[in-house]
């Protein structure tokens, strides 16, 4: 299988993302992975090192403590076919792999809404990617591997698991925020391997629950999961407690989670001494996204969730504020970054998920923002695009348009004030939202008269051409 990489065009003050179709074995898949991302990976390795020093930690001191006792087989195979295609030492991949998301510790927003909550009682959810380190470079991967399900997601170039959220091909979406706790558990995973192994192995909720729950943890997280029928926050400490999970399902409603514990016996461990900071920043962000699912609870879209990964409401918020708004946690709080908003200077990225509750294999749907979505429209990634082998390459093909100059150059020309985009963008995604719900309704036709490859190709095409005609959107405002 060839090895297809395309650029997608970033904003301003952020790298260009990559999409990379990968399949075949675990070693199969890390070649191509490497081959293809082999100057990516080693500029993510350089910002990784450069971070860490700045911490105070030696590189040294790291891969010494390094260790490849808590991966499966197959990510360990994988990981030594992209050390030997990159060219990139292994114990340095392995290092990056294992290490990367509790030293950056990126801070997200999830918010889940389905049901009662929804307009029409559609599964939607939304995540938006913070990171507190270098511009690092993000790969979108679509994979098909040999055994296990396929699935696409956005990651950074260098990891075997998925860093940020993704979406396989039985309509199981994932996303996660970090957590802090006291102490990790070194033969543990941490929450890329975890998301990974979730989208490969898992079919629906209840199994993410149980794989979660049987799996070493190495750390503290939040993992955001929705199917057809139902939605849940996982939260996951590490494996040297008892318990390490708790869980909240939803069949209707909504709900929010940042970067604090919120369910027993963490929530209760952390108010009893526990031994944890709680960012001001992540208190401010759960606050505004409950009260944003309760102002338009029973009205909530696709639409209303991508603005909300763009809410400013709180951008001047001060620590001293949130402080005197939590008394319980005053000994406990500090501050993060500036702007406790939604959308702030460290955020990365997007997404929301939509799953389709009559097709959920071919006609599920991540939104993707593929910078801060203040500085770029949201672009639907339909998971027909797994249908097949033959899908994946097609979208690859079609996508190729991205690789030009001018898709580059948009970081730089696109000189607008913090928000002023947003409503030439919601304009844009208003029509776009229409055209893929008049795609989708003539994909289920095709779907339920048995021509699901008709159906796939439709949605695929119908995808592709929405990301090109987003490209010259931005080309037109630059």
């Amino acid at each position: 299988m060839p090895v297809t990489a395309i650029h997608l065009a970033a904003g301003p003050g952020h790298e260009d993302i990559l999409a990379v179709y990968l399949s075949g074995t675990p070693r199969e898949i890390g070649l191509q992975y490497g081959l293809a991302l082999r100057g990516e990976i080693r500029e993510n390795l350089n910002g990784f090192w450069e971070t860490v020093e700045a911490q105070g930690t030696s590189k040294s001191e790291l891969l010494r403590m390094t260790s490849e006792r808590s991966l499966p087989q197959d990510m360990i195979e994988e990981l030594k076919a992209i050390s030997e295609s990159s060219g990139v030492r292994y114990g340095e991949l392995l290092a990056f792999n294992e290490f990367c998301p509790s030293i950056v510790k990126g801070a997200c927003t999830c918010f889940i809404a389905r049901g009662d909550a929804t307009v029409d009682g559609t599964s939607v959810s939304f995540k938006t990617m913070d990171w507190c380190g270098w511009n690092p470079k993000g790969v979108l991967v679509i994979v098909k591997p040999d055994e296990g399900n396929g699935y696409m997601g956005v990651t950074f170039a260098g990891s075997v698991g998925i860093s940020s959220q993704g979406m396989n091909d039985k309509g199981l979406a994932i996303g996660y925020n970090y957590l802090p706790v006291p102490e990790k558990y070194d033969s543990g995973l941490g929450p890329w391997e975890m998301q990974e192994l979730i989208l490969e192995k898992c079919s629906s909720v209840s199994d993410a629950i149980a794989l979660a729950g049987a799996m070493p943890k190495r750390e503290g997280v939040n993992l955001m999961v929705s199917d057809a029928h139902e939605s849940a926050f996982i939260e996951t400490a590490s494996s040297i407690y008892t318990p390490n999970v708790s869980y909240k399902i939803m069949a209707s409603g909504f709900d929010a989670h940042t970067n604090h514990w919120l369910y027993e016996p963490f929530s209760s461990w952390v108010l009893g001494g526990w031994g944890v900071d709680i960012w001001t920043a992540s208190l401010s962000r759960y606050d505004r996204a409950m009260e944003l699912g309760a102002e338009y609870e029973g009205e909530l879209t696709t639409a209303l969730l991508m603005s909300f990964t763009r809410d400013l409401e709180n951008w001047d918020c001060t620590p001293k504020e949130v402080i005197a708004a939590y008394p319980e946690y005053a000994d406990l709080l500090e501050w993060a970054w500036p702007g406790d908003s939604i959308c702030n200077v460290q955020t990365k990225n997007a997404c929301v998920f939509e799953i389709d509750e009559q097709s959920p294999t071919m006609l599920s749907t991540m939104w993707m923002a593929i910078c801060n979505p203040c500085y770029c429209p949201f672009v639907p990634l339909h998971n027909a695009i797994l249908f097949d082998a033959g899908t994946a390459t097609y979208a690859s093909t079609q996508l190729e348009p991205y690789l030009n100059a001018e898709a580059y150059k948009l970081r730089t020309l696109l000189n607008y004030g913090w928000g002023e985009l947003v409503p030439i963008y919601e304009v844009w995604e208003a029509g776009i939202i229409l055209e893929v719900s008049a795609n989708e309704a003539q994909a289920q036709a095709l779907i339920e008269g048995e021509g699901y490859e008709q159906a796939a190709y439709l949605m695929v095409e119908c995808d592709c051409s929405i990301a090109l005609e987003a490209l010259d959107l931005q080309l037109s405002l630059a």
